[in-house]
């Protein structure tokens, strides 16, 4: 037996005391467990949509420069030197965009976390030895996923604010070159 399998066993071992003592509070245990782990969920599902979210904000944004730009492009007044700046100023935008989609793929890539197995139930279910070592461990594999997910949520932040920083970059960078456009028209 490894050491985390046996912590793991000894803590499985001390809830189960506890179940034999109070099942109401392992019971209370296991819906607060429960909800937490929902919870966890719709923080995950909440992150992805933000990150979607920022990702069409930029590209409605993007869309928007680039048809005054390319309206710009049209008018024979524009100098070669101000068309040149547009076009700079819509490459910039287009590697902010890019780079914003590239971030949002990342984000949505899907992440390695522990999920409770349901044969580990039915194997808790099959092997129980003791009174109330099966709630004993749905409340610690609970507890095990509930952890894993606030971890995973903790990068899912960290991916959802570099989303926002790109967006944030190509709203910033379409905003000069919609600028620039409706400057060389007036």
């Amino acid at each position: 037996m490894t050491t985390s399998t046996t912590q793991s066993g000894d803590t499985a071992g001390e809830i189960s005391k506890i179940a034999q003592r109070d099942r109401g509070d392992l019971d209370n245990a296991l819906g607060v467990l429960r909800e937490r782990v929902e919870a966890e969920f719709r923080i995950t599902e909440r992150l992805d949509a933000k990150c979607r979210q920022a990702f069409a904000l930029a590209a409605a944004a993007f869309t928007v420069a680039q048809a005054s730009a390319f309206t710009s492009f049209g008018q024979a007044e524009v100098s070669t030197l101000e068309r040149l700046m547009i076009l700079l100023t819509a490459l910039m935008a287009a590697a902010a965009l890019g780079l914003t989609a590239i971030r949002l793929q990342r984000s949505e890539k899907p992440q390695a976390e522990k999920a409770l197995d349901p044969r580990t139930v039915v194997e808790l279910c099959r092997t129980a030895v003791e009174p109330g070592i099966v709630t004993a461990g749905l409340v610690w594999n609970l507890g095990e996923l509930g952890a894993k997910r606030v971890e995973g949520n903790e990068r899912r932040i960290e991916l959802t604010r570099a989303v926002a920083s790109a967006a944030q970059a190509t709203f910033a960078i379409s905003g000069i070159e919609l600028m620039v456009a409706l400057i060389t028209r007036v």
